[in-house]
């Protein structure tokens, strides 16, 4: 079970859980959809004591509370403007959307494959995708993924993408579209994003954040 600490910063309670992970090699920190914070810690590191990891944690909490307030007062904001994409989604929105996502996705596949399609900027004009073959497109009420591709070319994607913000919408079809020429995450892969969107670290860092879900909702 995560253990529950806080932290005051500038006269204001910062609560986080933290979560010990055997996968974990490094500290991490995350705000969440809602506004919560999870500290993720390595279950044991070799040479260091558990009493070691947990100061050492607790100083990069303290050293991130500037950040974390403001990225606190975000997802909140965010929270009450907009639905929890993971908590607040049914059935009957999924049947209601899909129609519409299934449309969205489409166009921008198309709008990155096909040769001579406009692209607006800073996406590149000379991208790698143009002309590129690709399998059937489907939108799933996925709970765990943002999108996916198969090793036939199929592309899947959330239907929640509908609520993403167009940059971050333009980087997930892109990431999904590479992976019809580079079926991993090497080096290789992610320079192929780089040429179509030169600022994709910014919209994987959006991505990922938490703010449009649950932690753990990711690219495939």
């Amino acid at each position: 079970m995560d253990q529950k600490k806080s932290i005051t910063h500038d006269s204001r309670v910062i609560a986080y859980a933290v979560h010990r992970s055997p996968r974990a090699k490094r500290i991490r920190l995350t705000v969440r959809g809602g506004g919560e914070v999870l500290l993720t810690v390595p279950a044991r590191v070799r040479w260091i004591t558990r009493a070691a990891i947990d100061a050492r944690a607790e100083r990069f909490v303290r050293d991130h509370a500037a950040w974390l307030a403001r990225k606190i007062d975000q997802a909140e904001r965010r929270s009450r403007t907009m639905p929890h994409l993971l908590e607040q989604f049914g059935p009957g929105d999924y049947a209601r959307l899909k129609d519409r996502a299934l449309v969205l996705v489409r166009e921008k596949v198309a709008r990155f494959v096909a040769p001579g399609a406009p692209v607006p900027a800073p996406i590149e004009e000379r991208s790698p995708l143009r002309g590129i073959p690709h399998g059937m497109i489907a939108v799933r009420n996925q709970r765990t993924c943002w999108g996916s591709c198969s090793r036939k070319g199929n592309l899947s994607f959330n239907v929640r993408i509908l609520f993403l913000p167009e940059p971050v919408q333009d980087y997930l079809v892109v990431h999904e579209l590479c992976h019809l020429l580079e079926f991993n995450h090497s080096p290789r892969f992610w320079a192929l994003v780089a040429k179509v969107i030169p600022d994709y670290l910014e919209r994987r860092r959006a991505l990922r954040s938490g703010e449009f879900g649950r932690l753990g909702m990711g690219e495939g």
